[in-house]
């Protein structure tokens, strides 16, 4: 902005020497003239300098203001999959106890767990809600390895087919629908699971994926007869009729 100025007032200052020089003009410009535009030009350039202040503190402000509205963001985000993940392990909790209330006799109450085994079943939904976690942030590869090992640690958890089902998607996640086929096959190995509408249900929409439509329409059509009141039916339909 200095430099304009000077810019400015050099080539006025020429203009005037120009016509002072020229032999029998009067001068193009006046002194009263010249000093009036140095005026203006000075008056321009605190007008524009205290513009530029003015502009950089707004500029400050709305920056600001992006940070803190992408930590609100990233701070629902940070809410939002918590809510996923309990609402997921409370689904699997559910069904299990659901599956249990309609197999279980009426007039046989379960044997209250030992402490160990006490202790076993409250470190356990622990690693399981981690994987699970893992999975809702994208994170497959990594949940996979920790829904297996849930697994094999705990062979006998009323959760080890659900964590099962869990590494079937996991695989889906990572469009390795060949290995997700084969993952959610084995859910119905689990005799107790709830998970078997789910994984059946999955399995065609594998096949799909793999681009064997017969196979598919044939698991939606074995998935329909299996589970007629399954929350997957209706959509089971609906590609079968696309």
């Amino acid at each position: 902005m200095t430099r304009l100025w000077s810019f400015s007032l050099i080539v006025i200052v020429t203009i005037f020497l120009a016509g002072c020089a020229t032999m029998g003009r009067k001068p193009l410009i006046s002194n009263e003239d010249l000093l009036e535009q140095i005026n203006l030009l000075k008056q321009r350039t605190e007008t524009d300098t205290l513009a530029m202040v003015r502009i950089d503190a707004l500029e400050r402000r709305m920056r600001q203001s992006q940070q803190e509205q992408q930590k609100q963001i990233q701070r629902l985000s940070d809410r939002e999959t918590n809510l996923e993940i309990r609402i997921a392990l409370l689904g699997d909790r559910v069904g299990k106890l659901e599956k249990g209330l309609s197999s279980a006799p009426a007039a046989e109450l379960p044997a209250p767990p030992t402490a160990s085994g006490f202790g076993e079943r409250q470190a356990a939904p622990s690693s399981y809600t981690a994987a699970l976690q893992d999975y809702r942030a994208g994170k497959y590869r990594q949940a996979v390895d920790e829904f297996s090992r849930f697994i094999r640690v705990n062979p006998s958890s009323d959760l080890s087919d659900n964590a099962q089902y869990w590494i079937g998607e996991c695989y889906y996640g990572l469009n390795n629908y060949r290995q997700a086929l084969a993952e959610f096959q084995k859910v119905s190995l689990y005799p107790k699971t709830n998970k078997a509408d789910a994984a059946q249900f999955k399995i065609g929409y594998c096949y799909l994926e793999l681009g064997e439509k017969t196979r598919a329409l044939a698991q939606f059509k074995k998935f329909i007869s299996q589970y007629p009141h399954s929350e997957y039916a209706e959509k089971a339909k609906k590609l079968m009729a696309q």
